[in-house]
């Protein structure tokens, strides 16, 4: 991700509004691989946090505001969230492979009867 396309992200990001879970990926994995660009949310992140635009919702919500403490359980949070929608993908992809299976072989059992018919 290029540092450009991550500063635009950033109010998506605080405000939750990244739609597709490949964009929160790359976002949470920039965040933690370039310093400069993490101590920027933060910036960005306690600004809001100390106006009340946004409140900390995974633990309390007092008057002590630790942006880092907060990103770093934010960012445990969706990946729990992201790790949990790749097993759903997994299961769904599987369910439908084994229904086309399923209807490949029926196909495959009723060319076999015409066959024999012939």
């Amino acid at each position: 991700m290029k540092h450009e396309d991550y500063l635009a992200w950033i109010d998506d990001f605080i405000f939750d509004r990244i739609e597709y879970i490949d964009d929160l990926k790359e976002f949470i994995e920039h965040s933690r691989n370039c310093p400069k660009c993490f101590e920027e949310l933060k910036f960005q992140y306690s600004i809001r946090r100390s106006l009340g635009d946004v409140q900390f919702k995974l633990g309390s919500d007092d008057d002590v505001i630790d942006p880092d403490m907060e990103l770093k359980a934010i960012f445990s949070y969706y990946d729990k969230y992201i790790e949990n929608n790749d097993k759903k993908k997994h299961v769904i992809t599987t369910i439908i492979s084994i229904i086309c299976l399923g209807v490949l072989l029926l196909i495959i059992l009723i060319i076999i009867k015409e066959l024999k018919i012939i």
